[in-house]
């Protein structure tokens, strides 16, 4: 789906919201978040129901991945961490090694087309 105008929620519900859009939606309106009937009133918009199990899933997998780096780590959301490398960045190349290396794990496990056929996160 890459590429399309693609917005992410709990589906057309009253109560529901857009938890996340592509850059392609969001010219055209679609904001997060916003109420479903909006991000629906474009008719090109593909509608993706989340799954709060696998994105619980997969951020404790990421974090799990995170403690290679350091132990210091604070979970602030389920899609954000903090991570204080100070003592442990010139084992890993510095600041900008670390965060390069995280991004391409990520992408490697849980983006890549790829990885779809091990039942892996895409």
């Amino acid at each position: 789906m890459r590429g399309k105008p693609i917005v992410v929620g709990g589906g057309i519900e009253k109560h529901s919201v857009v938890a996340a859009a592509s850059t392609k939606p969001k010219p055209g309106g679609s904001r997060t978040p916003c109420r479903p009937g909006r991000q629906t009133a474009l008719p090109e918009v593909i509608v993706v129901i989340g799954d709060m199990n696998k994105y619980i899933h997969t951020s404790k997998e990421i974090t799990r991945m995170l403690v290679r780096y350091t132990d210091l780590i604070e979970v602030f959301s389920i899609d954000e961490a903090f991570l204080d490398v100070t003592d442990t960045k010139d084992r890993f190349g510095g600041e900008i090694a670390i965060a390069k290396s995280i991004k391409q794990w990520i992408r490697e496990d849980f983006i890549s087309p790829a990885t779809s056929a091990s039942g892996r996160i895409n």
